[in-house]
């Protein structure tokens, strides 16, 4: 008798760890969530990256509350897990092609934190989104100082945690002239005041290249104002890596590598509101 309590109480207390397990892992939900189609956005083809951009630099902002006009949902699931579109992997085309408007709301202000695990509830919940993560070994560029010395380029002026528009001005004041016309044809340039380092760099220029993602192995901290001008003649990598050499002293390497990438087990067009 003595055995079959104790028995009793071994399984009440398994149960309650698995119930306490369980309320752990149970991911937070927005309140209010309207999903629907949308027609592409009337924008040249050339501008949808920077408007994906905008949008995702907006959400959490507002207590949480996720509100966009039109986004992929490859990039809600960016801003839901932190990661680039690199590192995502598989899913169907209309994934990255079709538009979807969302208002999301929470009951209470949040934490972007917060936002970040609500989008990915608010994915598998209407999108009936499954995903793991894995590493993957994958060739990339890094960022990395292109001088033996570590010495930076004549175009950047790095600060320590504080840095200010007046500071920023200042510094500028100091580079030297570019001798590129701004009016000239391939005209490019990558500015910055006060940066908090290069990992938004690293992202830009994944986007412009597109064959290889570029991940900031610089190993640089503080804040940073940068100008970077220059023409490009076609051959894009090649401008862009004699541009960051020359003026900010950094350079691209090629490299392999394990990255952790999520992969897309199964993805389904949204359920109706």
């Amino acid at each position: 008798m003595v055995c079959r309590r104790m028995w009793i109480g071994s399984c009440v207390a398994i149960a309650c760890v698995v119930v306490t397990l369980s309320a752990q892992q149970r991911k937070p939900t927005f309140d209010v969530v309207s999903v629907k189609p949308v027609q592409r956005p009337n924008v040249p083809e050339a501008m949808e990256q920077a408007i994906e951009q905008m949008i995702a630099a907006s959400w959490g902002r507002q207590g949480g509350a996720l509100r966009v006009a039109a986004a992929h949902v490859q990039t809600l699931i960016q801003f839901a897990y932190e990661i680039e579109s690199y590192q995502i992997i598989g899913g169907p085309d209309w994934m990255r092609t079709d538009w979807f408007a969302i208002d999301a709301r929470p009951g209470a202000e949040v934490s972007e934190g917060e936002a970040k695990r609500m989008t990915q509830s608010l994915l598998e919940d209407r999108f009936k989104l499954v995903t793991h993560e894995e590493q993957r070994d994958m060739k990339f560029y890094a960022l990395v100082r292109a001088r033996a010395d570590g010495r930076l380029g004549p175009y950047i002026r790095q600060f320590g945690k504080t840095c200010t528009r007046e500071m920023a001005d200042e510094a500028k004041k100091a580079f030297p002239p570019h001798d590129v016309d701004p009016q000239a044809r391939g005209w490019s340039f990558m500015r910055a005041d006060c940066s908090p380092g290069f990992a938004s760099v690293a992202r830009n220029l994944s986007v412009l290249f597109k064959d290889l993602p570029v991940l900031d192995e610089t190993g640089l901290t503080g804040r940073f104002t940068y100008d970077v001008q220059y023409i490009s003649s076609g051959t894009r990598i090649t401008d862009v890596k004699n541009a960051l050499e020359e003026q900010l002293g950094l350079t691209l390497a090629v490299k392999h590598g394990p990255i952790a990438v999520r992969i897309i087990d199964s993805v389904q067009q949204p359920t109706e509101n």
